[in-house]
């Protein structure tokens, strides 16, 4: 993880109150205040160390490199609250790993009600 950056359990960024879409999704929510308005800003790449097993995932630019030797998707989230937050899928010896990390603010005072 780079540094500054502070993973979440998933659990609190899934939230099940949804209104026209059903039981069966979650809306995403600030991991830092719960706020549930958000907007996807960026969707990238972030570059394997490994020159093998690493590359840009297609439809995607690199955002930056992981730690890991595969490349990782990440989603770049902003919340309506001022915070910013990462969804990052990084695959391991074949399991695909869902994190979830706040991205730090620069003099953010949260607008939400968590």
């Amino acid at each position: 993880m780079a540094k500054g950056v502070m993973v979440t359990r998933i659990e609190q960024v899934l939230k099940r109150e949804m209104y026209e879409f059903g039981d069966d999704v979650g809306n995403v929510a600030c991991p830092e205040c719960g706020y549930e308005y958000s907007h996807v800003r960026e969707a990238g790449t972030y570059l394997g160390s490994d020159q093998h097993e690493a590359g840009i995932y297609r439809g995607t630019s690199v955002l930056g490199v992981t730690g890991e030797r595969r490349s990782a998707i990440v989603i770049l989230f902003e919340g309506e609250c001022g915070h910013k937050w990462e969804w990052r899928i990084q695959q391991h010896k074949g399991i695909n790993v869902l994190l979830v990390a706040q991205r730090p603010a620069d003099d953010v005072s949260c607008g939400g009600e968590g």
